[in-house]
Parts: C-alpha cells; structure tokens; sequence
C-alpha cells in the first residue's frame, strides 16, 4: 500500500549476488548519482506520485548513460579518527566544470554548528565511463577550496588515487585493509614550504596593492639593503618556517626557504571577495594559488593540496599563550561531566572532562601526569573551541 518515491538497499556479495537490505520511504542522500544517469528529477517525480499522479514512463523507457560518482565533502578530521568539526567557513570555491554538479549547504561567511550532521555539501561527476567521472571527480576536489576547518577533502583525493579504488576492489572494510596504520593528512615539509611561499608574496601584494606612496617602488626599498624582507609560520614541532624575500622589481622575487633558494616571479595577483588569487612562477613552474588570510593565519589552496599556517607575530601577545599544563577544548561544545576535582593528582591520558559536541561525546584528557591546579568549567557550561577548561601543574612541579 506504499506509494511515494523511495530509495531501495541491496548488499554486494563478493560472489556477485545482490541482496535486499531495506526500503526507505525518501529519497537517499546518493540520488543525485541515479539522476544523472537517468536524466530523471527524482524529487520532482516523487512531488508527482505524492499527488496522486502516475509515473509518465516506464521502465524499459529509462535511459542509463554513463557513469556518475558522489562524494560528500564532511567537516570531519579522518586523521583523528574522523571526529566531526566545528567552525566558521572562510573560504568555499569550486569553479564549474564540465560534469560536474554540486548540492551545497555552506557557502564562505557560514558556520558549521553543533547541532546537525557536518555534512557541507555533496560533489557528483558524471562521464561516459567510470574512469572518466573518477578524473573529473579528482580535478573537482583538487579545485576545491574548502577553508576554515577541518575537511575530508585530502583523505578523499587519497581514496580516488588508490590503486585499488581505480580497480573497482570496493568492500565495507577498505580503510581498515589500505589504511592499517592510520590516516595522513599532514602535509609534507615541500608542502608547508610552498604554501608559506604562496602566503608570503599575496600578502606582500595586498600591502603593495594598498599602498598610495610612491607605488612603484618595489617593496622593501632601501638605499643600502641589509637584509631581505621575511614572514615566519608556527610549526606543530614548535620551529619556525621562515620565508625571506627580497623584490627584485617587474615582479621578480629572491626568496629563500629552509630547503634553499628559489627564483619567483609573479605573474598575476588579483582579489576575489576575500581571496587573492595569486599565479607564480616558482624556478619555472607556474602554478595558482587561492590565499585567504584571517587574523594571523593563512589558508592556501592550489593543485598540489591544501594547506594553512599560523604566522608568528612580530610582537606576541604572551598572555594569550596556553600554559603549560592547560587543557583546552577542541571545538565548541557542551561539558556534560567532570570527573575529577581541584587538588587531585591524575594520570597522563586520564579524562578529566566529557564535552558533547556534533551528537558525539568526547573525552579532554591531561597530557601528562600531575595534581589539578584549577577547574575552570563546571557541568552544563557551553563552551567555544580553545577555551581554557583545566590546568593541570605537571607533576615534577607539583612535587
């Protein structure tokens, strides 16, 4: 007696025999791969049947063309085991390109909350064959420029890279079997080095764009250089990168970072909204740069990855600093229990707090082993990310 569109489940076997799972009476979230397929608007056609319309075709007459592959682009972290995030979206910019389709929920200037699935939009291709959606699916993320927290995006270009994803070895246990040791989403030292140089030169050509004196002079002029011009950006291993320049003018660059020497020339830069869109020639290899810099730190998007950086001030702000011992919270959220008190003496790794954030409860934990100095949260607070909730006095210290 069931009439409105729906989405029917099967199981692949690894024999090949397809088994019924369950219907669910709405449309899935993968619709819109059956849709370019088939050239049918699936939720127009549910609208139909819901008004009490028949179908206007039959079976035999729909069509099946091609190959069309989703993906759904998630504010997750897949190297910390996939725990949702949370945050302001400062940059979201896919250009269009052939075959391309995208159902998007954010756009640059929103916020993914706490209180819904983290999903931020879904990406199709469509192609003649599979081999061809799979390109045209990993040109599209490689463009897309998703900045502000932490994405899936460069776990996904992994997968659509895998040798055994290009082979159609597909099962519910492949991250478990091509992943044992975890995912890597960190990005390389020559990485790091091209985001900082790209993040340099669009912020010396907004302040050389801005300026009103003599604006031909090349940045940095002096009559008698001593050194060159530098930006330097916060490693997780606590060094600095440093990036030194010295404008040569006609938009050449001497540029310097910690693996040696290159010679830059740039051949555009341009404002996009928020962005500068920045084309350099880096010892002879052009490439495009997106730089979208809020506050201290830099979001850089380009065909070689995705990347941000947090650049040192010249003058720190020392008592914004965490301190040591300091437990803070990893996004925003609400403490839901406390499980130990002021004065008590905690392991390393023990949970002092649980915060419930994206449907999911997590554990803050104390770095190390020592005595709790101050509880500066209780039970019910709601907090933002980075807040200061414990400090807990490292044990040497407390002894």
């Amino acid at each position: 007696g069931y009439t409105n569109a729906g989405t029917v489940e099967f199981i692949l076997s690894p024999e090949g025999e397809f088994f019924f799972i369950e219907m669910n009476t709405r449309l899935q979230v993968e619709h819109p791969v059956t849709e370019c397929i088939t050239g049918l608007d699936l939720v127009e056609q549910q609208i139909r049947v819901a008004e009490g319309r028949a179908l206007a075709f039959t079976q035999a007459e729909v069509p099946l063309v091609g190959h069309a592959l989703e993906v759904r682009i998630y504010a997750e972290d897949p190297a910390g085991g996939f725990l949702p995030q949370s945050g302001p979206v400062h940059d979201w910019h896919l250009p269009a390109m052939e075959g391309l389709r995208v159902d998007g929920g954010v756009t640059s200037g929103d916020v993914v909350g706490i209180h819904y699935d983290p999903m931020m939009a879904k990406i199709i291709t469509h192609g003649a064959d599979r081999e061809q959606s799979v390109r045209r699916m990993q040109r599209a993320l490689a463009q897309l420029s998703v900045q502000g927290l932490a994405t899936n995006r460069d776990f996904l270009l992994q997968l659509l890279a895998h040798p055994a994803f290009l082979a159609g070895d597909l099962h519910t246990h492949f991250i478990d079997q091509h992943f044992p040791d975890g995912i890597v989403t960190a990005p390389s030292d020559a990485l790091l080095e091209e985001a900082a140089l790209a993040a340099t030169l669009a912020a010396q050509a907004g302040r050389e764009g801005e300026r009103a004196v003599v604006p031909g002079i090349p940045s940095g002029f002096r009559n008698n250089r001593w050194g060159k011009e530098w930006a330097a950006y916060a490693q997780d291993s606590g060094a600095e990168l440093r990036v030194q320049y010295a404008h040569l003018g006609s938009g050449r660059f001497d540029v310097s970072v910690p693996s040696g020497a290159r010679d830059v020339r740039r051949v555009s830069a341009r404002r996009e909204g928020h962005a500068t869109v920045l084309t350099l020639e880096v010892d002879g290899l052009r490439r495009t740069y997106r730089v979208v810099q809020v506050g201290e730190r830099h979001f850089v998007q380009w065909s070689g990855g995705s990347v941000s950086l947090d650049e040192v001030p010249r003058f720190p702000d020392l008592a914004a600093r965490v301190p040591v011992g300091g437990c803070v919270a990893p996004m925003p959220g609400k403490i839901i229990l406390v499980r130990v008190a002021a004065g008590e003496r905690v392991a390393a790794g023990q949970t002092l707090l649980v915060m419930e954030a994206m449907k999911m409860e997590h554990a803050v934990t104390a770095s190390a082993a020592g005595v709790v100095a101050e509880l500066y949260v209780a039970a019910g607070d709601q907090v933002e990310a980075d807040t200061l909730l414990a400090l807990v006095t490292p044990e040497e210290a407390a002894s």
